[in-house]
């Protein structure tokens, strides 16, 4: 039988973690880790799996949607993300699961895989990110997705026209502010949007004084304190977790749209490259968001 628990689960004095376990517990288990930094999970995350193959776990990250406290980024860093996810396989009694980062969750995803491989069944990587130089350049300088976003670029990079290290330094001052607070979410989030939404421009809204929420400036700030902090690894640590999660012979599929302007396909090509048994499949007319229907067939 098909059901729905809801509880928290405190991890530090600072942070308790909303959770959600859905499905049947005799499935296999599937954590979802979500995108962003910042986003958490929303109530369509419950039906986007086939329920009758996985028990699917939802877990909103430290600061994220309805964990407690809201764009608390003290103590939040990516190693502390994957040892949560532990910390929650423990409390639910799981022996393996299966990992599906969606986005920015590939890199908590990857992280945990090399850390707990013993734990991991499968890995699922979703519009895979993975925190590298190369997607560094891409979002934050004028020589990536820039060039095709001349105008968002300039309102974006206002403080720091070169963009790169010496921008995201500007923004997590900014963001922490309230005097600036509000109009910094605004400026970065309509950059993420205009990244995000390339292909589909009728469906940006923009935000403004008037529309951005709380929960939308706690987003920037989760977004921002990453960013600006190299997501809290090296430079290409992650391609050195996929070597080593390779030496542990642990299955990964991935999904990535042929139209991705968040993370280019040629990233995950090259990364299929690295890793020639990762299952790619490529996912025609599809953005950085895959279609619900690909989700139900995994």
């Amino acid at each position: 039988m098909s059901t729905l628990k809801v509880f928290r689960i405190p991890v530090s004095i600072e942070h308790q973690l909303y959770c959600e376990d859905i499905g049947d517990n005799s499935k296999d288990a599937l954590i979802y880790v979500h995108g962003g930094p910042g986003l958490g999970c929303e109530e369509k995350h419950r039906n986007q799996f086939d329920l009758n193959k996985y028990r699917v776990i939802l877990i909103d990250q430290r600061g994220c949607n309805r964990s407690t406290e809201q764009g608390n980024i003290s103590e939040n860093t990516t190693d502390l993300l994957i040892k949560d996810i532990e910390m929650l396989r423990k409390r639910l009694k799981l022996e393996k699961i299966t990992l599906l980062g969606s986005s920015w969750g590939t890199v908590v995803a990857l992280g945990y895989a090399r850390n707990y491989p013993q734990q991991v069944k499968e890995l699922i990587l979703k519009s895979p990110f993975l925190a590298t130089e190369n997607d560094f350049s891409w979002a934050y300088t004028p020589s990536g997705i820039a060039a095709k976003l001349k105008d968002s670029w300039k309102q974006f990079s206002e403080f720091h026209p070169q963009g790169g290290k010496e921008l995201l330094k500007v923004y997590a001052e900014k963001i922490q502010n309230t005097e600036t607070q509000k109009q910094t979410a605004i400026q970065w989030l309509n950059w993420e949007g205009a990244l995000y939404f390339f292909h589909r421009p009728q469906e940006n809204m923009l935000f403004s004084e008037e529309s951005i929420t709380p929960y939308w400036i706690n987003v920037a700030k989760i977004q921002i304190h990453y960013a600006s902090h190299s997501f809290f690894i090296q430079p290409n640590e992650t391609l050195a977790w996929v070597d080593e999660i390779r030496k542990n012979k642990i299955p990964c599929r991935a999904l990535h749209g042929s139209l991705d302007e968040v993370v280019p396909l040629q990233q995950t090509l090259q990364l299929q490259e690295r890793w020639p048994e990762m299952q790619l499949k490529i996912i025609k007319e599809a953005d950085h968001k895959i279609p619900e229907s690909e989700l139900k067939s995994l």
